[in-house]
């Protein structure tokens, strides 16, 4: 999905959106050739995750180790 639909659905700016995924919180397939971005589900339940916890004033660097444990498939519960 394009960057409008994906902030619109997850309560962020486009603006956010964009920072979020140049610093690596996401990472969107990037087309080649026009250079958007095409975010995925997973783009888009990370970014309502990462808004939800921001609403209750977790840092960035909190969400980042959140996601971490949740895309570390190697940990135990």
């Amino acid at each position: 999905m394009n960057i409008g639909k994906v902030a619109r659905l997850s309560g962020l700016t486009v603006k956010t959106v964009r920072y979020y995924s140049d610093i690596g919180i996401i990472k969107p397939h990037v087309d080649r050739n026009t250079g958007y971005r095409d975010f995925s589900e997973t783009d888009l339940a990370k970014l309502q995750f990462v808004a939800k916890a921001r609403k209750f004033d977790f840092s960035l660097n909190d969400c980042r180790e959140l996601l971490a444990l949740y895309e570390n498939t190697e940990r135990t519960s």
